[in-house]
């Protein structure tokens, strides 16, 4: 039984690697094209929310020290909801490993292995999630913390080094698309702190559960932070046509940087560590999904069943057709699911708990009192 426990930094990288991963598979880009020229103030926006969102599920959490969103559905409705709640979870995860592994492995086709077939590009990341897998949470922890610092300095630099081609009118007008598409409809793009999901499962795994707090709120600040570089840089570099039609926004600001005569195909550096980070989100969500089917089937070991949910994601992102079909899957189903069901229904069953909790704390309060 595997026993480790994330320190502070690990359990940050943990989260962190989730939104990272969203703005190499063109996130800001998908802003940008809902918000216009105010993406960066939708931003601004939807990181006030969920930094308020974040304090309120560690207020939520209090109750329930070392627990996972799993524990407290048990607590709040029996086995027979926890149950329920953990196959809905279930799919969650896999739907998002799907996504991500037939979006990022599509990227890689386009821009640099043409002539390979699909599947083995995707074979490659679905063996090293199982290999992650294998070795634990100690593995898993370890490998992020070393991947994540050089991928998000990898990605502040891209960032940086594209100011020589700023152009500052392009934030104009100020309000993009209008100020409904900013604060009203662009409220749904709270969908890019989906990385909240992982938040609800770390708990138990933590050294010091009472750091919860601080992991949260320092995750979804720099969160916040990178979101805002990364959607500033391509407003100000690209134009907004140009921006909605990059296949890949964060790759053509690559394509962009140069360090001197004697360094060429700097992109193909950077495309290294976004297939290192692509690969770390893969194995921690494959260890998420092993780590709810243990919680629903009470198996002592899980690592045996990574073959067969490794298996069964490469299945299903073999299924549609093109790309297409899979972002329209991503942005127009998935993220409601996330939105509703995340969100939504998880906080519902948070607060449910919490007043139960306080019920039944007020009861033995009276019962103690009597006597």
């Amino acid at each position: 039984m595997d026993t480790t426990k994330l320190g502070l930094f690990e359990a940050i990288s943990f989260v962190l690697i989730v939104i990272t991963n969203k703005i190499i598979l063109n996130l800001p880009k998908n802003v940008i094209v809902k918000c216009g020229n105010s993406a960066w103030i939708n931003v601004i926006f939807i990181s006030i929310i969920a930094l308020f969102f974040t304090m309120l599920i560690v207020k939520l959490f209090k109750n329930f020290e070392g627990y996972n969103i799993l524990g407290i559905s048990k607590y709040l409705g029996g086995n027979i909801f926890k149950n329920i709640f953990s196959c809905a979870y279930l799919l969650v995860f896999i739907l998002i490993a799907t996504i991500v592994l037939r979006d990022f492995s599509e990227t890689l086709k386009t821009i640099y292995y043409f002539n390979s077939p699909l599947t083995f590009i995707m074979l490659f990341f679905i063996i090293g999630t199982i290999l992650g897998n294998k070795y634990g949470l100690k593995a898993i922890a370890k490998a992020n913390l070393f991947i994540l610092p050089i991928v998000i300095l990898g990605i502040f630099v891209i960032c940086i080094s594209s100011f020589k081609n700023f152009e500052f009118t392009r934030l104009l007008p100020v309000l993009g698309n209008g100020i409904d598409t900013t604060f009203m409809s662009g409220i749904t793009n709270i969908f890019c702190y989906s990385g909240i999901a992982y938040l609800f499962f770390i708990m138990p795994y933590l050294k010091n559960s009472k750091q919860f707090k601080k992991i949260s709120i320092i995750s979804i600040i720099i969160s916040s932070l990178y979101l805002l570089l990364s959607v500033l840089c391509l407003t100000l570099v690209f134009s907004y046509i140009t921006v909605t039609e990059e296949s890949n926004s964060m790759y053509l600001l690559t394509r962009t940087l140069e360090f001197g005569r004697f360094f060429q195909r700097i992109d193909a550096i950077f495309i290294l560590l976004f297939i290192m980070s692509c690969l770390s989100y893969l194995t921690i969500t494959l260890f998420l999904i092993l780590d709810i089917f243990k919680n629903i089937t009470n198996i002592k070991d899980s690592k045996a069943m990574s073959y067969c949910f490794a298996t069964l994601i490469l299945g299903l992102a073999l299924l549609p057709k093109n790309i297409s079909i899979v972002r329209t899957i991503h942005y127009n189903i998935f993220k409601n699911l996330i939105l509703y069901f995340v969100f939504g229904f998880s906080t519902l069953v948070l607060i449910l708990a919490n007043i139960k909790k306080k019920r039944e704390q007020q009861g033995h309060d009276s019962l103690q009192t009597l006597q």
